[in-house]
C-alpha cells in the first residue's frame, strides 16, 4: 500500500509503549507504521516463527527518515555455522535483509532516509577464527567437536610451522599440521549448543575489537548500509547466571548481533547531540548496561542529533 503520513499526536503516543519521543519546538512531525513478520521460506527452518521486523517512517520538518527495528534469523546449531561461512544461517540472514531493503525501496519516498537497527544475529566467520586461534600468536589449540548422540571427535590444531609427527596415523591423511597426541591440550569445546573456549580470548572480548575481521556479514551490505565504527564488545550471548556482568555463556561464539545501521544519506545527517546546557558531546555509538547483568543480549544505541533539512 502507498504510504499514508498521519500527523503525530498526543494519542499516537499513547498508542506507543514507553514512548521517550519529543516533540521540539517549531518542528512538524507526521509518522506512518508497518509491522511484519518474515516468510515462512525465508526461515533456515522453513518453519516461521516471531522474526520480524517494525517500519516506522517519520517526516520531520522536511526530512523524510525511515526507522526500522530488525530481528533475523539466530544460529541454532554451531556445529553447523562452523563447517562453513557463510553458514546456511548467515545466507538466510542476507536474504531476509535482502528482501527487506527491497521492501523498504519499493515504497520509498524521494528523498527518503533509512536507519535499520536491533537484532540482526550477525555472527563471527567460525570457520576463519577457529584459524586464527589456530595460528595466532597463543599457545597451540584444539578443537573437540561433540557431535550429536555424544560422540565427540577431536580435531588437533597447531601453528603453521609446526611439524607434524610422524608417528601420528593422521600425519598422512590430514593437510593440516598436527602435534604429538601428547601435547594435545583440548581448548575449544563446540557442540550444537556448546562454544567453550575455556577462558581463551577471555579478555579480547571484553577490551578489545581485533576479532571485528572476523564480522563479515554486514559487509554483503556495503553499498547499501553504513555503521559508525565499533568500540563496544560483542552484544551477544552474556552469561545471565553470573556475577560478572562482563562474562558470555558456553553457549555461542560471541558476536556483535545487536548492531545500528544506515542508508549513506542518512549517515551524513548526523549531528553532534546538543545538550540541555547547549554543549555539544561527539555522536555516540556504543553498548548500554555494560557493568550490568540485564540479558543474553546487551542493547547498542546512538546518541546523536538530526539535520531535518531537505535533501
Amino acid at each position: 500500500p502507498a504510504c499514508r503520513f498521519v500527523p503525530f499526536t498526543d494519542e499516537i503516543v499513547s498508542r506507543i509503549s514507553n514512548n521517550r519521543l519529543r516533540k521540539t519546538s517549531g518542528s512538524r512531525l507526521e509518522t506512518h507504521l508497518d509491522q511484519r513478520r518474515f516468510p515462512a521460506d525465508m526461515f533456515p527452518s522453513g518453519v516461521a516463527s516471531r522474526k520480524g521486523f517494525i517500519r516506522t517512517r517519520w517526516r520531520i520538518d522536511g526530512c523524510v527518515v525511515e526507522f526500522v527495528n530488525v530481528h533475523l534469523f539466530n544460529d541454532s546449531d554451531n556445529l553447523v555455522s562452523v563447517k562453513e561461512h557463510p553458514s546456511i544461517y548467515a545466507q538466510c540472514r542476507s536474504r531476509g535483509l535482502r528482501w527487506l531493503m527491497e521492501l523498504i525501496r519499493s515504497d520509498s519516498v524521494p528523498g527518503q532516509h533509512v536507519a535499520i537497527f536491533g537484532d540482526f544475529n550477525f555472527r563471527l566467520n567460525l570457520p576463519a577464527l577457529l584459524e586464527h586461534l589456530c595460528h595466532g600468536e597463543q599457545a597451540p589449540l584444539s578443537l573437540e567437536l561433540v557431535e550429536p548422540g555424544g560422540t565427540t571427535s577431536l580435531h588437533p590444531l597447531a601453528p603453521k610451522d609446526c611439524e607434524p609427527d610422524p608417528a601420528s596415523p593422521n600425519a598422512k591423511t590430514s593437510g593440516r599440521p598436527l602435534m604429538n597426541d601428547r601435547d594435545i591440550n583440548p581448548t575449544v569445546v563446540i557442540g550444537r549448543r556448546v562454544f567453550d573456549l575455556h577462558g581463551v580470548l577471555a579478555d579480547h572480548w571484553k577490551y578489545s575489537t581485533g576479532l571485528l575481521s572476523f564480522d563479515t556479514e554486514v559487509g554483503v551490505f556495503a553499498d547499501q548500509l553504513k555503521e559508525l565504527p565499533i568500540t563496544f564488545p560483542p552484544s551477544y550471548p552474556f552469561d545471565m547466571a553470573s556475577s560478572n556482568p562482563h562474562a558470555y555463556a558456553g553457549t555461542r561464539c560471541p558476536a556483535w548481533c545487536d548492531r545500528i545501521l544506515f542508508s549513506p544519506n542518512m549517515l551524513v545527517k548526523l549531528r553532534p547531540p546538543i545538550e540541555p546546557s547547549e554543549s555539544t558531546c561527539p555522536v555516540t555509538y556504543d553498548m548500554l548496561a555494560k557493568d550490568s547483568t540485564v540479558g543474553d543480549h546487551k542493547p547498542v544505541y546512538l546518541y546523536f542529533s538530526l539535520d531535518t533539512s531537505p535533501g
